[in-house]
């Protein structure tokens, strides 16, 4: 039997939380931070070109959406910024990388809050042994420029960790936009809201 469990999720309640999300930053940096030490779950490791996985691999994906035509990356993203972006991770992509277990997909949708304060994290399907940046995606896809240095000195993430999990959102917001927005799908808005956020940054 499955409970209930209480909240709304962070992107249904957008409007109510955008007046503060610094709570919600330091409450979701500490579970970041907890599920990274969780050992023996029986999980999947990212493999190269996974989001998750090294870097490198996974921009030399990106970079294969922009060119191919039937993606329209033109018509739907600002490519040039996108580039630039991705370079800028570059840097980052020969540092070493301590795996640990990550929630891996830590979009607006599947966090849950009450009143400003987290109250659960769902779907897990995608949990797996990856670079822990990779759950540092809410930095982008929740937070805002003045929430997000909380997120971040909560979560503990140095420079290169930084850069990695702006790379692993990056890529998934293209690819999101790419996919959803021609479908008229909510993620596609989603994605597009956390694209333009991942540039504005840069």
């Amino acid at each position: 039997m499955l409970g209930w469990l209480d909240g709304s999720d962070a992107w249904t309640a957008r409007d109510d939380l955008d007046g503060g999300l610094d709570d919600l930053a330091v409450d979701l940096a500490h579970a970041v931070r907890a599920i990274g030490k969780l050992r023996d779950v029986p999980a999947p490791r990212r493999d190269p070109g996974d989001r998750g996985g090294p870097v490198e691999p996974l921009l030399r994906g990106l970079d294969r959406w922009l060119d191919d035509a039937p993606w329209n990356a033109a018509g739907l993203i600002d490519v040039a910024s996108v580039r630039r972006s991705a370079a800028e991770s570059l840097e980052a992509a020969g540092e070493p990388v301590t795996v640990g277990f990550v929630h891996g997909d830590l979009i607006p949708g599947n966090v849950l809050t009450r009143r400003g304060r987290l109250t659960a994290l769902i779907d897990w399907g995608t949990a797996a042994y990856a670079d822990p940046a990779q759950d540092m995606a809410p930095a982008w896809a929740l937070f805002d420029r003045r929430s997000r240095p909380v997120f971040r000195e909560a979560v503990g993430a140095d420079d290169a960790a930084w850069l990695r999990a702006r790379a692993f959102e990056l890529e998934h917001a293209v690819g999101g936009v790419l996919y959803y927005v021609p479908r008229r799908h909510p993620l596609g808005d989603v994605m597009a809201r956390t694209l333009h956020r991942i540039l504005d940054e840069g």
